[in-house]
C-alpha cells in the first residue's frame, strides 16, 4: 500500500484481478446453493487455478505433510486436497475468524520483496486463524 492509498477506505478487493471479480450468471446463480461435491463436479462451472510462490523448503514441508497425512489416512492426500480442506475449515470458523481479525490493530500487508515483513504478516494471519479455530472448537473437559 502506498502513502497516497492510506487515505482511501480499505477494500479487500483492491488487489484482486478484474477476472477474479467476474463470474458468469450461471456460476453466480449456483455458487451459493451448491455443496462442495456439487461445486467441484457441476458441469456449468469452469474450474480455475490458484498459484502461489513459496520457498522450496515450504513446498517440501507441504509435500511432506501430505505424505504423512496420506500414511495416517491410508488415502492419497495431494496439496490441492489440503488447500481445499483448509478452505472448508476457514468457512466453518469464518465468524470466529472475523472476530479474531478485528482484534488485530494496525496490520498492514508489506510489499512482496520485504521478506521479514511478509514473514511477520503471515505469522499474524496464522495466529488469527489458530485463535479462530480454537474459539470455534468445542471445549474438552
Amino acid at each position: 500500500m502506498t502513502r497516497s492509498d492510506r487515505s482511501l477506505p480499505f477494500s479487500p478487493l483492491s488487489e484482486l484481478s478484474p477476472s477474479s471479480l467476474t463470474r458468469s450468471r450461471t456460476s453466480q446463480a449456483h455458487t451459493g446453493s451448491l455443496r462442495h461435491s456439487e461445486r467441484t463436479h457441476h458441469p456449468t462451472v469452469r474450474l480455475t487455478t490458484l498459484r502461489t510462490r513459496m520457498h522450496p523448503d515450504d513446498k517440501r514441508r507441504i509435500e511432506s505433510l501430505c505424505v504423512a497425512l496420506s500414511e495416517s489416512l491410508r488415502a492419497t492426500v495431494r496439496p490441492s486436497n489440503l488447500l481445499r480442506s483448509l478452505l472448508l475449515v476457514t468457512r466453518e470458523a469464518e465468524a470466529c475468524l472475523h472476530s479474531e481479525a478485528r482484534r488485530v490493530h494496525g496490520l498492514e500487508r508489506p510489499s512482496n520483496n520485504d521478506r521479514e515483513g511478509m514473514k511477520e504478516f503471515e505469522q499474524t494471519l496464522a495466529d488469527v486463524l489458530l485463535a479462530a479455530i480454537a474459539a470455534r472448537s468445542p471445549r474438552r473437559p
